[in-house]
């Protein structure tokens, strides 16, 4: 078998052989594709004393007294409680070797023995007493021999078994020669631990001749990303120029995009392959590309022109993401064509503009209804459910949303209006149907809240999963944030002329958080009012928040839980988020803190991934662990008990106590006593706190829609805090508009379709 070399492939690689003695800690994974983490003992060979390691390792995985290759590298770790500093070896991977020693050989017969039944410590010893050093080969080569020796030592063995051991150990010879193939290849590369295991049982003792002839392959598996895969291909010296790498490159440069574009001319692969491949054909590549289905390409009369079969034009998007655009178009034009089955309007306790613009929304199938804080959504909304309550029963009603906190929020105002109606995300009702292996929801009526956060592909597999027939109602405020991931679908959809009505009418004695939210809206002048407040500021944002906190605490508020701190960027500027909180914690929570422990008790945070975890009783801290608990990106917590390990934390709507793990694989919460406003949509805080940075990275992120979003999250009473004339010049910038997206086209042009066919 060919071996990589492991200096050229991974250069940082270092190897150690040892012997493994036990574990000191194991931190579960939540990511079930992941190993957990352990830190543990081992005994290097030719050294006295143990060496602590730190890696991914599955329960049983690694065995007492039995040895071990490790790859990864040493690294100088500082005990917070001792102060010590003790030299720690982090591997990436580890495969077992042929044990020496009386010990290590029992260790490995035990463990081949339990796999395979009837080996144990004594059987084991007999065995290396009979054959010393040979006997994991002869156990390997002649299990008659095994069974002849047992016998002779009084300790009966089936030679069925005898034979079972032989397999297993054969089994484990080979696979072991590949996955240390395989460990030369992948790692110090940054692919996941669990690769190894997974190519193998892909692709078999062929793995890494298929990885080493075309790296490419890995991009299927997860957490093996272009680059780490690009990388190996240029380490492995393959031809940089190959067309494949090509269209790949052009692939990559659009999906890596972070602006939320759908579709991209040709300057954008052009600029990444120029950058990236000497001799590089852009239009073989595209053509490349297209055919194997990685990018879709449409094409129109000039830039700004419509769409065109020979237009001379070309535009590229995510195969995918394309796909996703012509189903929803598909999707609305069917809707059209349906019965619009919605109740009468006339007994629902709403005003007659309110009346007005929902009978807009409801001519179609696929209704949209927006609105700005203050004009009556929420309550508009309740009045129309309860309505089609009666018409359809409440069981064949479902309301989903974007995220975790948003659904909390409209069960909570669904409850309040005597509707016993349970939101919930979008991701847990597309779960349910992957899990139950249904096409469509359950429900002959499909209401969406907070709909301006969700993007293309939410949105699409909503449209796939509606049924025929089925009324579905968007709510959201266009004026706000346009979605994080890719596309602008509620924008596209009202541009497109899906049936819509927009509140503009505010309620009276609304305030000046609605009456500026109203203004930002329609392009003109503000000045705040009684519960919106401009505290002008060029320097000193952090002492005028202060002074806030210090008010909001002496008006009977919670300035830790009922007021929100909002910013425009995370890091590099002094009024980023993660700077930010830093200086809000030393202000707000004077608890002593463990060193090297970032957290305290009392402490707001935020959990920046959809997760689950461990439950703990809400009567008893030192109560048993049961069942798991889903924990939303974006949701709040606070901490209740802190150790070098693990957090426990509260949470609120539903009240739960879980915990949560410190180590850094696994640790997915951030101060939050400041929020970015993206983190914010989907929820509204007594207090909020608008910070106006005027660091550069800001001014590309802030527009008008941000400054809107941002104001619309205070219920009782908003600060903007800074210098007016940037938040004047936020308000004279729409970004969404900005993004690159053809579903209002290909919605015009269906119809347009349908139109002369009927002719």
């Amino acid at each position: 078998m060919s071996v990589a070399s492991p200096a050229k492939i991974a250069p940082s690689l270092v190897e150690i052989t040892g012997r493994f003695i036990a574990e000191r800690f194991r931190f579960e994974s939540r990511d079930p594709s992941e190993y957990d983490t352990i830190i543990a003992d081992i005994h290097i060979d030719g050294t006295d004393g143990e060496t602590t390691i730190k890696g991914r390792a599955n329960v049983d995985e690694l065995t007492s007294n039995m040895q071990y290759r490790f790859f990864g590298k040493w690294s100088n770790y500082k005990n917070a409680r001792t102060g010590k500093t003790e030299k720690q070896f982090h591997f990436n991977s580890f495969v077992r070797v042929a044990p020496v020693g009386r010990e290590a050989i029992i260790a490995y017969l035990c463990h081949h023995g339990r796999i395979c039944g009837g080996i144990g410590k004594v059987r084991a010893a007999a065995l290396y007493d009979a054959f010393g050093v040979d006997a994991v080969e002869v156990a390997r080569t002649d299990p008659d021999r095994v069974s002849e020796a047992l016998s002779a030592a009084r300790l009966y063995y089936q030679p069925g078994k005898a034979v079972m051991l032989q397999r297993s150990l054969q089994e484990e010879y080979s696979t072991e020669a590949i996955k240390l193939d395989l460990i030369t290849l992948l790692d110090g590369r940054g692919f996941p631990k669990s690769l190894t295991d997974i190519v193998i049982a892909k692709w078999g003792n062929k793995a890494a001749n298929i990885i080493r002839r075309d790296p490419f392959k890995l991009l299927k598996f997860k957490s093996c990303g272009f680059k780490r895969c690009d990388a190996m291909w240029i380490d492995l010296g393959l031809n940089p120029a190959r067309l494949k790498r090509q269209a790949l490159c052009a692939w990559y440069s659009i999906e890596r995009d972070t602006d939320g574009h759908t579709w991209f001319n040709w300057k954008t692969p052009d600029a990444f392959l120029q950058a990236n491949v000497s001799g590089y054909d852009l239009r073989k590549a595209l053509s490349l590309a297209v055919r194997a289905k990685l990018l879709a390409e449409i094409r129109t009369d000039g830039e700004s022109g419509p769409m065109s079969a020979r237009g001379e034009c070309c535009w590229y998007a995510l195969y995918e993401n394309a796909k996703n655009e012509r189903d929803i178009a598909d999707a609305v034009l069917t809707a059209e064509g349906e019965q619009a089955d919605w109740p009468s309007l006339d007994g629902l306790n709403i005003t007659q503009h309110q009346k007005e613009k929902l009978q807009s929304a409801l001519r179609s199938s696929i209704a949209i209804l927006g609105g700005s804080p203050g004009t009556g959504k929420t309550w508009t909304v309740a009045e129309l459910v309860k309505s089609l309550a009666e018409q359809v029963g409440l069981s064949q009603i479902m309301i989903g949303c974007p995220t975790g906190k948003a659904s909390v929020r409209v069960t909570e105002n669904l409850v309040a209006k005597g509707i016993d109606l349970r939101a919930r995300t979008w991701a847990s009702f597309q779960m349910q149907l992957e899990r139950e292996s249904l096409r469509y929801f359950n429900a002959a009526v499909i209401g969406g809240d907070e709909s301006s956060m969700s993007d293309l592909q939410s949105v699409a597999n909503i449209m796939r999963a509606r049924p025929a027939n089925a009324k579905l109602l968007l709510v959201g405020d266009v004026h706000q944030l346009p979605p994080v991931g890719t596309g602008a679908p509620l924008r596209d959809l009202i541009a497109a002329g899906v049936a819509y009505g927009e509140l503009t009418e505010i309620m009276r004695n609304s305030g000046g958080i609605v009456e500026t939210c109203a203004a930002i809206r329609d392009q003109k002048g503000w000045s705040g009012g009684d519960n919106l407040q401009l505290v002008e500021t060029k320097d000193n944002h952090l002492g005028e928040i202060e002074w806030l906190l210090n008010d909001a605490r002496a008006a009977g508020i919670d300035p830790v839980w009922d007021v929100q701190i909002v910013t425009a960027v995370n890091e590099k500027s002094q009024l980023g988020r993660v700077e930010l909180n830093r200086k809000l914690q030393a202000f707000l929570n004077k608890q002593p803190g463990i060193e090297g422990v970032p957290f305290r008790v009392g402490d707001k945070l935020v959990n920046t991934k959809n997760a689950t975890f461990k439950s703990l009783s809400l009567d008893d801290f030192e109560g048993e662990l049961a069942d798991e608990h889903y924990v939303a990106n974006g949701e709040l917590a606070k901490v209740v008990s802190v150790s070098r390990s693990e957090l426990i934390l509260e949470l609120e709507a539903p009240k739960r106590r879980i915990v949560a793990p410190l180590y850094s694989e696994g640790n997915t919460w951030e101060l939050g006593y400041a929020l970015s406003v993206h983190k914010s949509q989907g929820s509204d805080w007594p207090w909020v706190i608008v910070v106006i940075d005027n660091y550069p990275g800001a001014k590309m992120v802030c527009d008008r829609a941000w400054l809107y979003t941002a104001i619309s999250r205070a219920k009782s009473k908003c600060f903007i805090v800074g210098e007016k004339r940037i938040a004047d010049r936020m308000c004279r910038v729409s970004k969404i508009w900005h993004r690159k997206t053809f579903l209002k086209e290909l919605i015009l042009s269906g119809r347009a379709r349908r139109a002369l066919a009927n002719v």
